[in-house]
């Protein structure tokens, strides 16, 4: 299982986040010009988004146990991130339970501190919170998602020994 995942899922996440880093870096001569500590911040939160919505693409398969059904249960939830992040709309107009959902989103967290860092005069202080959370974010859903993922993995376990038992 952990050689799944080193196989599929470790390079999944550093080949998007290399994607996101260099289109990152390409924008960054038309962008405000910024700091290594802003460039190396603004990097560590989309990785850490990356992970955490990795993880919770992991968890949508272990409840569902269909990659079709995890897959567009991840579409409904994700389509409207952009409009709740904050960036579109600002979250404390919105309504009490879309700024719940807009904190769960790390969407919401990585543009946060990408508007910090582009503002120029914030300090990184401020944005290690949203840093935190999205560390949080990642760390949690992968490791519901190895929960889910090794329940489901005993459950078809079972179903096969009861098979060959039957077949036998």
């Amino acid at each position: 299982r952990l050689t799944l995942w080193v196989a599929s899922v470790f390079p999944m996440n550093i080949i998007l986040w290399l994607a996101a880093v260099g289109c990152y870096a390409y924008c960054h001569r038309i962008l405000a010009p910024l700091t290594l500590d802003e460039f190396v911040m603004t990097a560590a939160a989309q990785l850490f988004m990356i992970c955490a919505c990795s993880g919770a693409g992991i968890v949508f398969v272990g409840v569902v146990g269909v990659m079709r059904i995890a897959t567009g249960a991840a579409g409904v939830i994700g389509s409207p991130a952009f409009a709740f992040a904050g960036q579109t709309f600002p979250v404390m107009s919105m309504p009490f339970a879309v700024r719940c959902f807009a904190f769960v989103l790390p969407l919401t967290h990585v543009l946060k501190i990408q508007s910090m860092m582009l503002l120029g005069d914030v300090s990184m202080e401020t944005s290690w919170h949203s840093l935190e959370i999205l560390i949080g974010m990642a760390i949690f859903w992968n490791l519901l998602g190895a929960f889910l993922m090794s329940m489901r993995w005993k459950r078809a376990l079972r179903k096969e020994s009861e098979w060959a038992r039957e077949a036998a």
